[in-house]
């Protein structure tokens, strides 16, 4: 009852401030800018989150034991200060919990006897998410970015016991029921206000009950760029944060090469993609443009913009409009009938779109030399930021004048049997030579089999660890190319290969996740590597290094030779999936809970991790972009079993997956063709 009170309530206080759009008078000035360069806005922002940066990362860089090397002095000498960037991939609940571990592993506040990587957090300038990494970020930053282990304890934050999209049985009915109507008169403002919904809006509204608990009203009315007055963020004491999203064809159901990825942050919403390079302020987002000025949405033409766009959940929403499809096969038939009659009225009109995008008014339309899909039309239909292949949000990273040195790469993706294996970073880094990556220099990466024959996917690397050995391999200059230290899901001490699109979590699962991420960003708590913080302190200073022309120490170049990627690629047959303390374990074909043997010497459970795709009834990540990008709805006609193809996909991978490969050529700076065979 106390449940139902609370709901009740919250619907009373959304219909008063709500999820609706306001009107609000113009700037005088354009909030539409061409956007080759950061906005004032967040450069004089940076400068003030470098002053607090430095003199965290010299603590750091003591802390680390590096040998030969005085960091204060260092620091002083260097012409620019170093920048860190923090990028958590997509992966729904996996990737926001094994994110969250990685992250606490980064908090000088977390509590821990033992944390080798402690302060890299506060030494970090930017931290981008996507999917669920936006949902890490999300949570996090709406309620003034506490430590992670402070947060969970506190109560109903990342209270995942409850799917709220669950409606069998009569207690699920009625609780679960209430929340859908709440996020059904949640949308009721914003369709009142003529803004068009869709079941992103939905999707975001909903979710905001699982990871918004400490925010009033579950964030009906919290805005992005409300973040601007947090204390943390004004004070420069958290990274500056940012989520992608990808776009989509007007018409279409795909995500292709024309495709533009967007970023929103506390300042801005728009992308540095050069068909378009343009930014809107996030407070007038919403407002109608035609060439970077404001229409009038009255007859009079009057210049009142929209406000209140930027809606939190609306925008991490957008992020993760994948988890859409699960709105599928909800069967509104089983709620109460007046529940069910008002929820009715809101999946109708918000599936008149097709159901995976998000819908804006388009503040880029007829923008100079826009990109066609884009600046002809009046809306702008976004996805999600996954859908492209770029599943850990790096681009935002890669712009030139953000200054950006060295990128923690968190992979959490579900590339292969829900582990990650390097597709993020390989897209990322053929996208650099094409027209959308406008030379936003990427490290070379290997293949996929490379990433696991190398162990590369089952312990940290370094990508890019010298300047002078990717002169002719990027597409911009490689001293500016940040160096990169990939960061994997592995298992340690839980299987943390869930399901992308698995809703509930235990309490205890939920704290294995998070545990596991940890063990992950620290090496198993630094027993693994007694000089890892200080091998990832020479990845942090190597940039800054190399431009003095100081080459590394004895010890750093004892760490390259253990973390660097070498440069060489393996082209022999899959290695397997079972897992060391080390790396992988190759006693198997294929990874199930039997192959067990050589990971660790603790009589560990599996603890419902996924093998390739077992039949717990929850959608498989990879079936769905599958359906996103050959434009289809999986229906009867699909095969029941055999090799998973472009044309095809495998309804059953238990008995029976086979990694289709392909090839993609790449064209280099100095004219030679570099292929790059992905499995």
């Amino acid at each position: 009852m106390l449940r139902v009170l609370v709901l009740c309530l919250t619907w009373i206080a959304t219909l008063v401030a709500g999820y609706g759009v306001d009107y609000t008078q113009c700037p005088n000035n354009p909030f539409v800018r061409q956007g080759s360069v950061v906005s004032p806005e967040e450069a004089e922002w940076i400068k003030g989150r470098d002053s607090v940066t430095q003199s965290r990362l010299e603590q750091f860089l003591l802390d680390a034991s590096m040998e030969d090397f005085d960091a204060s002095s260092f620091l002083s000498s260097s012409s620019k200060p170093i920048r860190i960037g923090l990028a958590f991939s997509g992966g729904g609940y996996r990737a926001m919990l094994a994110g969250a571990g990685q992250l606490s592993a980064y908090d000088e506040r977390t509590v821990s006897n033992n944390n080798p990587m402690a302060g890299i957090l506060q030494s970090s300038s930017y931290i981008t998410g996507l999917s669920g990494g936006s949902w890490l970020l999300s949570s996090m930053v709406a309620i003034n970015f506490p430590p992670v282990d402070q947060a969970i304890g506190t109560t109903g934050f990342w209270d995942l016991n409850r799917n709220l999209l669950d409606i069998k049985g009569l207690f699920n009915i009625f609780t679960n029921g209430l929340y859908i109507l709440s996020v059904s008169l949640d949308i009721t403002t914003k369709l009142v206000s003529t803004m068009p919904v869709t079941l992103t809006d939905i999707w975001g509204r909903l979710l905001s009950y699982n990871i918004l608990p400490g925010v009033q009203n579950y964030g009906s009315d919290f805005q992005i760029s409300d973040l601007q007055a947090l204390s943390k963020f004004s004070s420069h004491d958290i990274p500056f944060p940012i989520m992608v999203s990808t776009s989509r064809r007007p018409q279409t159901l795909v995500v292709d090469q024309d495709s533009v990825q967007f970023e929103m942050n506390p300042f801005e919403f728009g992308s540095y993609d050069p068909r378009v390079s343009s930014f809107v302020q996030q407070e007038y987002l919403g407002t109608r443009a035609n060439d970077g000025k404001a229409v009038g949405w009255f007859s009079l033409g009057s210049a009142e913009c929209r406000s209140r766009l930027d809606n939190l959940s609306f925008e991490f929403g957008t992020s993760s409009s994948i988890f859409n499809y699960l709105f599928k096969d909800f069967d509104v038939e089983s709620l109460p009938p007046i529940i069910k009659q008002i929820v009715k009225l809101f999946i109708a009109k918000a599936t008149a779109l097709p159901i995976d995008v998000a819908k804006y008014p388009n503040p880029f339309m007829d923008i100079p030399d826009g990109n066609t899909n884009i600046a002809k039309n009046e809306s702008l239909f976004l996805c999600d930021g996954g859908f492209d292949d770029q599943n850990v949000p790096l681009a935002p990273l890669l712009q030139k004048d953000r200054e950006v040195d060295v990128i923690f790469a968190h992979d959490n993706s579900a590339d292969t049997l829900n582990w990650p294996d390097g597709t993020a970073l390989i897209t990322t880094y053929q996208n650099q030579f094409t027209e959308k990556g406008h030379k936003a220099s990427f490290p070379p990466v290997p293949n996929t089999y490379t990433f696991y024959y190398g162990n590369l996917t089952a312990r940290p690397t370094f990508f890019g660890c010298y300047a002078q050995n990717m002169i002719g391999e990027v597409a911009g200059s490689a001293i500016d190319t940040p160096l990169v230290v990939y960061m994997p899901n592995r298992p340690f001490s839980f299987w943390s290969n869930m399901s992308t699109f698995k809703l509930t979590y235990t309490t205890n699962d939920r704290n294995g996740m998070i545990r596991n991420g940890f063990e992950t960003a620290t090496r198993l708590n630094g027993t693994l590597d007694k000089e890892w913080s200080a091998c990832v302190g020479c990845a942090i200073v190597q940039r800054a290094r190399e431009r003095q022309g100081i080459a590394p120490t004895e010890q750093c170049q004892r760490c390259f030779d253990r973390y660097c990627w070498d440069g060489q690629e393996y082209t022999g047959p899959n290695t397997g999936d079972n897992f060391n303390d080390d790396g992988r374990q190759v006693v198997a074909d294929k990874y199930s809970e039997e192959n067990l043997e050589g990971f660790r010497t603790l009589p560990i459970k599996r603890d419902g991790g996924h093998s390739a795709n077992p039949d717990d009834g929850v959608l498989d990540e990879k079936e769905v972009m599958k359906w996103v990008k050959s434009g289809r709805i999986p229906d009867e006609s699909l095969p029941e079993s055999g090799n998973w193809t472009n044309a095809d996909v495998s309804r059953d991978r238990r008995t029976s997956f086979y990694r289709s490969t392909s090839a993609t050529d790449v064209v280099m700076p100095d004219g030679k063709i570099k292929r790059h065979w992905q499995g």
